[in-house]
């Protein structure tokens, strides 16, 4: 028989775990196919995470008529609709993205059922392959990238435990890489190249499976560092970095100036250009340690010309006095326009 002193207890941690209970919301939808919204997708994972750790809450999946529903503490989340590994069926984020990043947040408060999260999911090929570093020990966790001729990325995947992956995309036609995100392995295209376009070209089907296409990485040092301005130290964003060694590797600044990537041991010249800047060449320089490099680029000067400097210019290469600013700036403004050009021309001509 229970004491006072543990019944108090008992009751206390009942409480506790209804007060837990009512507290939660519900998510709920269905699935369809894409192509006819009436066909549901039965066995398809609803999995949740919340939207900015991307921590797992909680999953569920679709019944016969393509229906799920869970419970989830209140809060902000991104929804997933993942099918498995062999369907035809593309995976996607609540809001239709492949990129999570770009999932379409929904916010459940205590004790709200949040409905109509619904998914339509379109088919696609598959391409399935390995991951392994050199020593071809399988890598987990780690992300295939699919994209498109032009360089825009289509689609991703990450490793299972095995280092298997299945990357499914939309019919057409990709290059892929493997990218170790926050991991000190060389990003790679397949068919062992660093170059976009060096890779192979994926021409992928609706319904079609390419096979055993697998990656190799080497491990690689990470440099990182800042690109600014010359004078001003602002940061400059979008520059392109290459290291130039036995191959070459490359990167882009961000927003905040700031770059980083990973590449193999070697001896590198680093090139650093953007447009409107005087691009910038190191020496050579030997990396054998993670390192830290900053860059500062100098702004190109445009020369400006005005309107009588281009007077005085044609003046002595014509030989002609008569060409001269207050007949030829026709609109006066000091300003050298598609108008005024006209009338020098024609001038000229006579």
């Amino acid at each position: 028989m229970l004491t006072a002193k543990q019944m108090i207890i008992s009751i206390i941690f009942l409480c506790m775990a209804i007060s837990s209970h009512a507290a939660d919301g519900y998510i709920s939808g269905k699935v369809y196919w894409d192509e006819n919204s009436d066909t549901p997708i039965p066995g398809i994972f609803v999995i949740c995470y919340d939207y900015d750790s991307g921590i797992y809450e909680n999953m569920d999946m679709t019944q016969a008529d393509g229906s799920y529903k869970m419970s989830v503490s209140p809060g902000n989340y991104k929804v997933f609709a993942q099918s498995e590994n062999e369907s035809p069926y593309i995976s996607e984020f609540y809001g239709n993205t492949f990129d999570g990043y770009y999932a379409k947040r929904v916010n459940v408060l205590a004790d709200e059922h949040i409905n109509n999260i619904n998914f339509g999911l379109t088919k696609g090929g598959i391409i399935h392959g390995r991951v392994f570093d050199i020593n071809k020990n399988p890598l987990v966790h780690l992300r295939i990238e699919a994209y498109d001729l032009n360089g825009e990325l289509r689609g991703y995947e990450e490793s299972l435990e095995n280092g298997h992956y299945y990357l499914h995309v939309p019919e057409g036609e990709y290059r892929l890489m493997a990218n170790p995100i926050n991991r000190n392995y060389v990003a790679v295209f397949y068919n062992h190249t660093f170059h976009f376009h060096e890779a192979r070209i994926f021409a992928v089907k609706t319904g079609i499976g390419y096979e055993y296409y697998d990656f190799y990485l080497l491990e690689g040092i990470q440099v990182q560092g800042l690109i600014t301005q010359q004078g001003s130290n602002e940061p400059v964003s979008d520059a392109t970095i290459w290291a130039l060694g036995s191959f070459q590797h490359s990167a882009s600044s961000l927003e905040d100036g700031w770059y980083s990537f990973i590449i193999p041991p070697d001896d590198y010249q680093f090139q650093v250009e953007k447009p409107g800047y005087v691009n910038y060449i190191s020496e050579i320089i030997t990396v054998e340690q993670n390192m830290r490099m900053n860059f500062t680029l100098q702004k190109k000067v445009v020369p400006v010309y005005s309107f009588s400097d281009c007077i005085q210019l044609l003046q002595c290469l014509s030989g002609l006095p008569g060409l001269s600013l207050s007949n030829m700036d026709l609109n006066k403004d000091g300003q050298l326009d598609i108008t005024d050009a006209i009338s020098i021309l024609v001038f000229l001509s006579h």
